[in-house]
C-alpha cells in the first residue's frame, strides 16, 4: 500500500482484532488457496479415470503446508507492519504504542 493513511487505518483495524486472529485468517486463506490450487492442478492433468479421492492425502498436505506457510508469513508480515506503523506514527509526531 502506497497510501500511508490507508495503511494506517487498515492496520489499526487489524491490530484491534489481534495478532492471533490476523495469523489465523491469513494462514487459513493461504491454506485454502493452496488446496484449491492443488485440486485444480491435478484436475487439469487430464487423468479423469479416477475420482479425486486417491489424491486426498496430497490435497491435505497441500492445505497443511499452505496453512503453516501462511501462518509463518503472516507472523513476519505482522512484525514488519508493526514497524511500518510505528515509523509512520513517529514521522507524524505521534507517540508509538508499546504493542
Amino acid at each position: 500500500m502506497r497510501n500511508p493513511e490507508k495503511f494506517m487505518k487498515k492496520w489499526q483495524k487489524d491490530r484491534q482484532r489481534g495478532k492471533l486472529k490476523y495469523v489465523l485468517i491469513y494462514g487459513m486463506m493461504t491454506g485454502i488457496g493452496s488446496f484449491v490450487g492443488s485440486v485444480a492442478g491435478f484436475a487439469s492433468g487430464g487423468n479423469y479415470q479416477y475420482p479425486l479421492n486417491p489424491y486426498i492425502h496430497l490435497y491435505l498436505l497441500s492445505f497443511l503446508g499452505g496453512l503453516i506457510g501462511g501462518a509463518i508469513g503472516s507472523l513476519a508480515r505482522w512484525s514488519s507492519n508493526e514497524e511500518k506503523y510505528n515509523r509512520l506514527l513517529s514521522d507524524n509526531g505521534q507517540d508509538a504504542p508499546l504493542c
